[in-house]
């Protein structure tokens, strides 16, 4: 079972740099957006276009293409299941991680999600979440209140009580 979901995996990870190779020039931007010019200009990110990292989950592989570029490095990563197992494009300058499921963005890693950063203190993260925050122990919790599906944000905490990592993510993937 482990090796055909490793197969799985890698085939995953061979087709999405296929798709991106092969079809930089085709990504098709959200309706509003300009296309791009030129070949050159497809394969820098495009920054003014890209959505807030917090709204970055459920876009489709060609719009994280089309607004990220391609990322600097792309991983596999297991979860707690064997079926857990994620693609992870690492964007190091965003200092971004956007985890795919199937052909979508199920959860995005990110350094500052609605006013918080990372290092700050669970207290500063309860007082500026407010009562949607549930404070889990080793973690707070935030529902985020208008959205087409469900969708969170976790901010793990450290020995410290500080923030180590902040996740966005729809929990229904």
């Amino acid at each position: 079972m482990k090796t055909r979901n490793f197969i799985i995996t890698v085939g995953f990870l061979f087709a999405f740099l296929a798709l991106f190779r092969g079809n930089a020039e085709e990504a098709v931007p959200p309706a509003g957006a300009a296309p791009p010019a030129g070949a050159a200009q497809a394969e820098q990110p495009v920054a003014d276009a890209a959505p807030d990292v917090e709204n970055a989950v459920g876009l489709t592989l060609r719009e994280v293409f089309a607004f990220y570029g391609q990322p600097d490095t792309v991983h596999a990563v297991r979860g707690a299941e064997e079926w857990q197992d994620d693609v992870v494009f690492v964007y190091d300058e965003r200092k971004l991680d956007i985890y795919i499921y199937k052909d979508r963005v199920w959860q995005v890693c990110v350094e500052a999600a609605l006013g918080l950063k990372k290092s700050d203190q669970k207290t500063t993260t309860l007082r500026v979440l407010g009562e949607k925050a549930e404070d889990k122990g080793d973690h707070v919790l935030y529902r985020y209140p208008a959205s087409v599906w469900p969708k969170y944000a976790r901010f793990n905490l450290d020995a410290l009580d500080r923030i180590s990592a902040i996740y966005i993510y729809r929990p229904d993937m």
